[in-house]
């Protein structure tokens, strides 16, 4: 995957995010202010930060953007701490479902 079509990936992957996360809060949090989510790239990883209301942000998820043979690039990673990824991808943007299949409001599901 080019420069390119990974960044319109990651775009679209955040915004079909926000989406389970506002259809999550419109149905079972009616009175509470919905999360939005914010992008901060790094040097290996997109770090995704929900964020609720004006000062409190989480972690989300993390993006892989690969090494330089382009190896593990897109992978969707859960977070292990506010600054690192756990080992493990729960996705990746290319597969079938765009990296959206183990997805929650609340981010990556855990490994079975």
């Amino acid at each position: 995957m080019n420069t390119q079509e990974f960044n319109q990936a990651v775009t679209e992957w955040v915004l079909a995010c926000q989406e389970i996360i506002n259809a999550h809060y419109r149905t079972s949090y009616p009175n509470l202010t919905i999360p939005t989510l914010e992008v901060q790239e790094g040097s290996r990883y997109i770090r995704i930060f929900r964020k609720d209301g004006s000062t409190s942000r989480s972690a989300y998820a993390f993006i892989n953007k690969g090494d330089k043979d382009g190896k593990g690039q897109g992978d969707i990673l859960k977070p292990a701490t506010y600054k690192a990824p756990a080992k493990h991808a729960r996705g990746n943007l290319g597969d079938a479902n765009k990296g959206l299949g183990s997805m929650s409001s609340y981010g990556p599901a855990y490994l079975r």
